[in-house]
């Protein structure tokens, strides 16, 4: 029996500007003001089975009067369809938002399960193409990104995609740090890439054309690429000359401030630190 065809819209790097959603939230204490991010949906392995949540920063998500995720359509061939997004929003308290247990690790994720079937119960097909563990760097890999190793970054820059056909801006940088140290002491690295407004929540990948770096050496190939960090915020410059560390702002605003290029990201092997309470919310397998 032959193998149905692989869909190229969820397989390698054409898949890249599909497992992401530009998110717009509402301001507390500031009804008509709008912020933008980043978000990438991402499957965990439970023991009870999978679960699929979009991944951002805690200042995207947290404190939220609302959020409003968008959504593309799924075609009747499995592929994924080109048109304007179709948004979902999502009063405060309707869904929960679990920031990472460590206080000074901006990352918090979302289950937007619900919000598929919401949809679907209402005649859309969402598409849904998620990342997973499969595609995240591997200890031993990880020992191979030395700073200058080139990287992929996918989000929306100032809330900045293209709205007819609900696409991100995918930029390339390098790593500006070495993977393996820890920035400033803490489980970060760092990117010489522009980071602006509302590119925080952006996934972050060690991209990889035609020669890679092993612990043995360098081996020869095609393109490649691991999931390796999320974007989380960066330095700016401030009218006193100063260098700050700033979250990467989620609106648009004057300021007497400038962010220089690079961007600060939580590694990904934090992603795992969620398990322990999404096991406990999930339950046990089913016997």
């Amino acid at each position: 029996m032959e193998s149905p065809p692989l869909n190229p819209d969820t397989q390698g790097l054409a898949a890249l500007p599909f497992c992401v959603a530009r998110i717009t939230a509402g301001v507390a204490g500031a009804p008509t003001a709008i912020a933008y991010g980043t978000g990438f949906l991402y499957r965990f392995s439970l023991p009870g089975g999978d679960l699929i949540c979009l991944v951002s920063n805690k200042h995207v998500l947290e404190g939220r009067p609302w959020i409003e995720v968008g959504f593309a359509q799924q075609t009747a061939d499995g592929r994924r369809a080109f048109g304007p997004s179709t948004n979902i929003r999502v009063p405060a308290g309707a869904l929960p938002v679990i920031g990472h247990p460590d206080p000074d690790v901006d990352l918090a994720i979302m289950p937007i399960v619900p919000l598929v079937n919401e949809m679907k119960a209402k005649g859309f097909d969402a598409f849904v193409v998620s990342l997973d563990n499969s595609v995240c760097i591997t200890p031993d890999r990880a020992e191979a990104l030395t700073a200058a190793t080139d990287v992929i970054m996918v989000g929306f820059p100032n809330g900045l995609m293209d709205e007819a056909n609900n696409l991100p801006v995918v930029r390339r940088g390098s790593l500006a740090t070495p993977y393996r140290a820890n920035y400033a002491g803490s489980r970060d690295f760092v990117i010489d890439i522009a980071a602006f407004g509302g590119s925080s929540g952006s996934p972050v990948f060690a991209f990889f054309n035609g020669m890679e770096p092993t612990p043995d050496g360098m081996t020869m190939g095609g393109q490649s690429f691991y999931l390796i960090g999320v974007l989380h915020s960066g330095p700016v410059l401030n009218a006193e000359g100063r260098i700050e560390q700033r979250p990467v702002p989620t609106q648009t605003v004057i300021v007497t401030q400038q962010m220089i290029h690079l961007g600060y990201c939580a590694k990904i092997d934090l992603l795992q630190d969620f398990l322990p309470y999404l096991e406990r919310v999930a339950g046990p397998p089913p016997a």
